[in-house]
C-alpha cells in the first residue's frame, strides 16, 4: 500500500516538474496561427509572421553600457595590468500589441530592433 501512494506521489512531481520547464521554455514566445515568435527576432520576423500589430508605441529611448575589460601580461616582469573599455549605445524602445476578441493581449518588447520580452494583459 505504500508503495502505491509513493508511485502516485513520484508520478504528480513528475508531471508537475515536466509542465514547468515547458511553461519555462516558451515564456517568452507568442503563437500567431501555427508558427511562433519569440525573443531574439527581429521587428521584420515578428511582422512576417504574425502580421501588423493593433498598435505601436514608442517608449523612448535608453542607454546601454558595455564593459570591455582587457588584460596584458608582461612575462618579464611578472605583472599583469589591464584596462576597461566602456561603449554606451542608445537604444530604441517599443512596445507592439496583438490580440484578438476574447483572447488575451500580447505586449511585444522591442529594443534596438529586437524582440525582448513579451507580456500578457487583459483580455482584448
Amino acid at each position: 500500500m505504500k508503495y502505491k501512494n509513493l508511485s502516485k506521489a513520484l508520478s504528480l512531481l513528475t508531471l508537475t516538474t515536466c509542465i514547468g520547464f515547458s511553461a519555462n521554455t516558451y515564456s517568452d514566445s507568442m503563437r500567431c496561427g501555427s508558427k511562433l515568435v519569440k525573443s531574439g527576432d527581429s521587428t521584420t520576423q515578428v511582422i512576417l509572421t504574425c502580421g501588423e500589430p493593433l498598435q505601436k508605441e514608442y517608449l523612448g529611448t535608453r542607454v546601454t553600457e558595455d564593459r570591455t575589460h582587457i588584460r596584458y601580461s608582461n612575462p618579464d616582469h611578472d605583472e599583469t595590468t589591464g584596462r576597461t573599455y566602456i561603449s554606451k549605445k542608445e537604444v530604441i524602445v517599443e512596445k507592439w500589441t496583438y490580440g484578438k476578441k476574447g483572447q488575451f493581449l500580447k505586449f511585444l518588447i522591442f529594443r534596438d530592433g529586437v524582440l525582448d520580452e513579451i507580456e500578457t494583459g487583459g483580455r482584448y
